[in-house]
């Protein structure tokens, strides 16, 4: 990655300074829902040849039902982990386009003059003040956060 490129980047140490949250517990988290889910389809596929297709679809869907209830009412109870979701998935944004634009040369790099960036230079600052107003939404969001019983009562 060009080293114009590499100073645009959010990384996720950056991330955790800017929002005070630690991802990695959260990966874990996810990580152990997602193995859950896959040892109960796995359960699933193995009954479908023991029982009746319609019992397994009346199953699967009562599962589905029952954790989508679940997900809803954790997520009722955090409604700023929403917010900051938001503001994750926009900067999961910001650093796709970024790694577009490094894509796009190191193809050019390889002799393919067709993915040339013809304005990259205002396209890396258009990206720079789109960074700053990230990270400026990163840290309302968590001053907002963090203090959000002052912001209430006064």
């Amino acid at each position: 990655m060009r080293p114009d490129l590499e100073a645009l980047e959010i990384s996720q140490g950056e991330l955790k300074r800017l929002t005070g949250v630690d991802f990695d517990l959260d990966v874990c988290c996810l990580l152990g829902n997602l193995l859950t889910s896959v040892a109960v389809y796995i359960l699933f596929v193995i009954l479908g040849y023991f029982i009746e297709f319609p019992k397994i679809i009346a199953v699967v869907t009562i599962t589905t039902a029952i954790g989508s209830i679940t997900w809803a009412i954790k997520s009722i109870d955090n409604k700023d982990r929403k917010k900051l979701i938001n503001l994750l998935n926009e900067v999961n944004k910001y650093n796709a386009a970024i790694k577009s634009i490094n894509v796009s040369d190191d193809l050019e790099e390889a002799g393919n003059i067709k993915f040339k960036i013809d304005n990259r230079r205002k396209l890396i600052n258009a990206l720079g003040l789109t960074r700053a107003d990230v990270v400026r939404a990163l840290k309302t969001e968590k001053v907002l956060r963090l203090n959000k019983d002052f912001i209430a009562s006064n």
